[in-house]
């Protein structure tokens, strides 16, 4: 494509699309035979149509990369807005609390119940407990730390 002198004007041969001298009257590259006038091309021309016929695959270039960039930050904003796997399962908050409760108020919890699948951190997970001598107790629970390292901070509705 490259062999022609820039300052000589070009033609596309109409059988293997390559560029050859205007003056030719056989591509070199697949010896087609040219017939009659072919329609001769400005060398002023050739650097714009080298970017016309370029710009589909600048723009899926661009494309992929991007693609590629939000698919390796896809885990990390999914986890930080929860809307991913929570941090804590519901039967994880439940467990840890149930034995807390048991042990801070010296009564058997008979039921603990929490909304939802469960939390991630930053958010608040409202959570019922019935102990044996029927009190009931809300809880509302704030997840917090990291999610390598989620903690729970409880208070009372």
């Amino acid at each position: 494509m490259g062999d022609a002198v820039a300052s000589e004007p070009t033609k596309v041969c109409p059988s293997c699309g390559e560029r050859v001298l205007g003056a030719a009257s056989v591509c070199k590259h697949c010896r087609h035979r040219f017939e009659g006038s072919v329609k001769l091309d400005d060398p002023a021309d050739s650097a714009a149509s080298l970017w016309v016929a370029r710009w589909p695959l600048l723009l899926f270039g661009v494309l992929a990369v991007g693609l590629a960039i939000v698919a390796l930050l896809g885990g990390e904003s999914t986890e930080q807005s929860g809307r991913g796997a929570p941090d804590l399962s519901a039967t994880q908050i439940e467990s840890e609390l149930s034995a807390g409760l048991e042990s801070k108020t010296g009564s058997e919890v008979n039921t603990f119940k929490c909304e939802g699948e469960g939390a991630s951190v930053g958010e608040q997970i409202r959570c019922e407990a019935t102990f044996e001598n029927g009190e009931e107790v809300v809880l509302l629970i704030d997840v917090e730390g990291t999610s390598s390292n989620p903690r729970l901070e409880v208070g009372l509705e």
